[in-house]
C-alpha cells in the first residue's frame, strides 16, 4: 500500500513539476489574445470542479483513483495561478523596482494568511462537519478567482498577430530555455 500511496500523492501534485510546461504554452498560445487570464480561468474552472467532486460525490461513488484525479485537477488550478500571478508581478516589479519589495511583502503576507487561516479552521472543520466539508468550503475561496481574473485584474493588454508571433520567434529563439 506505501508504493502505490506515493505514486497517486505523486500523480496528485504533478502540476507542480508541469510548470513549465503550461508557462511555455500560456505564452506559445494566447487565447484571444491574451497569456494569462484565459489559463487561470481554465485552470480555476477545472480546479474548482475537482474541489467540488470531492466535496459532494458520495464516497460509494468516488473511487481513490477518480479522487486523485480530481486532486490532480485542484493542484492544477493552484499551479497555474501561482506561476501566472508570478509571471504578472515579476512583469510589475521590472517596470517599477522601487515598489519591489512591497508587492512581494503583500503577496506574501497574503499567502502565509490565506494558510494560517485554513490551518487553524481545518482541523475544526474536520472534527465537527468532516471531510466532505472542508471541500465544499475550499470551492468558495478556489472560485474567487475566477472575478478578477474575468475582469481582467492582470491587466493584460491584447496582443495581435503581430505580437503573438513576436513572442513565439522570442520562444523559437530560447531553445535551451524548452529543452530545459
Amino acid at each position: 500500500a506505501g508504493p502505490r500511496m506515493q505514486i497517486l500523492n505523486s500523480v496528485s501534485m504533478l502540476p507542480w513539476a508541469m510548470k513549465p510546461i503550461i508557462g511555455l504554452v500560456s505564452d506559445a498560445v494566447p487565447i484571444a489574445g491574451l497569456s494569462k487570464a484565459p489559463y487561470v480561468i481554465t485552470a480555476s474552472v477545472v480546479g474548482v470542479a475537482g474541489c467540488a467532486a470531492l466535496g459532494v460525490v458520495p464516497h460509494d461513488f468516488l473511487d481513490v483513483e477518480q479522487a486523485v484525479a480530481c486532486c490532480f485537477l485542484m493542484q492544477l488550478q493552484f499551479s497555474t495561478c501561482d506561476l501566472l500571478a508570478e509571471a504578472k508581478y515579476s512583469e510589475r516589479m521590472q517596470a517599477k523596482p522601487k515598489h519591489g519589495p512591497e508587492l512581494l511583502t503583500f503577496v506574501w503576507f497574503g499567502i502565509q494568511l490565506g494558510g494560517l487561516i485554513g490551518v487553524a479552521l481545518g482541523g475544526v472543520i474536520l472534527k465537527f462537519l468532516g471531510v466532505k466539508a472542508v471541500y465544499q468550503m475550499a470551492v468558495i475561496p478556489a472560485a474567487l478567482i475566477l472575478l478578477p481574473a474575468g475582469a481582467n485584474y492582470l491587466g493584460e493588454d491584447s496582443m495581435g498577430t503581430a505580437e503573438i508571433t513576436k513572442a513565439r520567434q522570442k520562444l523559437a529563439e530560447e531553445k535551451e530555455v524548452c529543452i530545459l
